[in-house]
């Protein structure tokens, strides 16, 4: 596992861990691995929890501020093994990184989005914005 240097923000220095490496093609089964590694998928995203990813072909993954992160907040995120890691350093930062990711994948997913989604990420409704739960 590799680790992630600096925060995608501030640019302040951390040393995070990224996602473990895929060793599967199958996401569930990374997942798992994931989870171990402190990693939670999140499967709903805003005010009515609209589908977030596409499991087990996509999976966008949280892990909340800790020691071991640096105190910041991370987004990851797993297309069919490959896979992207950042961290935040303020939790407002981290949310608009996730609204960013489910308003991208509404888009292209437009089956599984909220009704009436603007074109434009800056006209996202609040309540299609922030966590479902986790």
């Amino acid at each position: 596992m590799t680790t992630i240097e600096t925060t995608a923000d501030t640019g302040r220095r951390v040393n995070a861990p990224s996602l473990p490496e895929s060793v599967w093609d199958h996401g569930y089964e990374y997942m798992d691995l994931a989870s171990q590694h402190g990693w939670g998928a999140i499967g709903s995203w805003g005010k009515d929890g609209w589908d977030l990813g596409d499991w087990p072909y996509v999976i966008i993954f949280y892990r909340g501020p800790s020691e071991a992160t640096g105190n910041a907040w991370g987004v990851g995120q797993y297309v069919e093994g490959d896979l992207e890691t950042k961290y935040y350093e303020t939790r407002e930062s981290f949310l608009e990184a996730m609204d960013r990711k489910a308003f991208d994948h509404w888009k292209f997913h437009t089956e599984q989005a909220p009704p009436n989604l603007p074109e434009k990420f800056e006209d996202l409704p609040e309540e299609f914005r922030g966590m479902t739960r986790f």
